[in-house]
């Protein structure tokens, strides 16, 4: 059993970092290790508590693009259209530039910039929108990484309060 939660833990942390690379939803993969964890040693040790609280923060981090603008992150200038830019470029950058991470925000940004300008024909314009879809995707990657944080530090403080006598 301790086999299993300590794999999980190793899992969990990796997964956190790669979660970094863009579309790789870290806290959504954080939790199901942790759930699957829990239901290999029967809700023993990771409870059904820690599961809901787990399940609660993997909800928040990764939805965070619908609450962050409440805190002024906001998509300031990016239009639908160049949002759908940014997700192509990046997914082109990803492919195209083989610089790991770095390949998928300069796509991301080229995306963002080549609609915008084509839609407005304004430059000022477009590179005030590739600002905000750099700022959006720097903002989701470290709300991200912090919940996946948050998940495992959950997982790891049922296991500590569970520990057998």
């Amino acid at each position: 059993m301790e086999t299993i939660l300590i794999i999980a833990i190793a899992v969990m942390v990796i997964v956190t970092f790669v979660s970094v690379i863009p579309f790789v939803p870290g806290p959504m993969l954080v939790w199901g290790i942790g759930l699957v964890a829990a239901f290999l040693t029967g809700f023993d040790r990771v409870t059904v508590a820690a599961n809901v609280i787990m399940f609660v923060l993997m909800l928040i981090g990764t939805f965070q693009e619908y609450w962050l603008p409440l805190f002024g992150i906001r998509a300031e200038g990016l239009s639908c259209l160049g949002a759908i830019g940014s997700i192509v470029g990046g997914i082109a950058g990803t492919f195209i530039i083989p610089i790991p991470i770095l390949g998928t925000v300069i796509g991301s940004v080229l995306g963002t910039l080549i609609i915008e300008y084509a839609r407005i024909k304004e430059m000022q314009h477009a590179v005030r929108a590739g600002k905000t879809a750099l700022k959006l995707y720097l903002w989701g990657v470290v709300v991200e990484f912090c919940f996946s944080v948050l998940i495992i530090a959950v997982f790891i403080f049922s296991i500590i309060s569970t520990r057998p006598l």
